[in-house]
């Protein structure tokens, strides 16, 4: 495995009156334990939609990327170039606006598009999804962490995945739940998980 990216594990948290980071101690999730906690808030998912980072290292980009932040999304047009978020609705709105905007807003960085930001995913089913060409793609996180500190976090992640999936019936628009928690299968070594601040285990 590549070399760990970030030295301390330092999560962003948005609320509707604060923003936050916090430093606390983490478990590592299955797709069982993720898809429990999605039927226990329930959440009306594809599991299609649904993905994990596939790796410590993509992790460690994450986190220098600043993208380990709940709620966020990311946005892509119909040709898989990130976008500015300037037509994204507020954290207290619990919807994302303008979403057939999308392709009209200025492409951010075409070094990053959907495909290269997707290698750091796994995905828990792949549809065979090759023929269909969507109008924009969004990719949404949310982590089982949040609940811990600021649990409205992941209810406007979830918001926002249900507005795009509904308030929009003339665009097909690609929506992936990204989960940004550890996970347990990528066997991290103590090392690393002293590192990440991963929760330990009662004998």
């Amino acid at each position: 495995m590549k070399k760990l990216l970030l030295l301390a594990c330092i999560f962003s948290l948005a609320s509707c009156t604060i923003t936050r980071k916090i430093n606390f101690e983490l478990n590592k999730e299955t797709d069982a334990s993720m898809l429990a906690f999605l039927d226990r808030n329930n959440v009306d998912y594809k599991k299609e939609d649904l993905a994990t980072l596939n790796s410590a290292y993509a992790y460690g980009l994450f986190s220098n990327n600043g993208y380990l932040q709940v709620p966020e999304a990311h946005f892509f047009n119909r040709d898989g170039y990130r976008v500015n978020n300037n037509f994204r609705g507020t954290n207290c709105g619990q919807v994302i606006k303008n979403a057939e905007k999308i392709n009209t807003a200025p492409i951010s960085d075409k070094k990053e598009n959907l495909n290269t930001f997707a290698e750091n995913f796994d995905f828990m089913a792949v549809p065979n999804e090759s023929q269909i060409q969507y109008d924009a793609y969004v990719v949404i996180s949310w982590g089982i962490f949040a609940d811990k500190d600021v649990h409205e976090a992941n209810e406007t992640a979830f918001k926002w995945y249900k507005s795009l999936k509904e308030d929009y019936p003339d665009m097909k628009i690609k929506v992936i739940l990204l989960n940004i928690d550890l996970q347990e299968k990528w066997h991290l070594t103590k090392e690393q998980e002293e590192i990440l601040g991963v929760a330990k285990k009662s004998s």
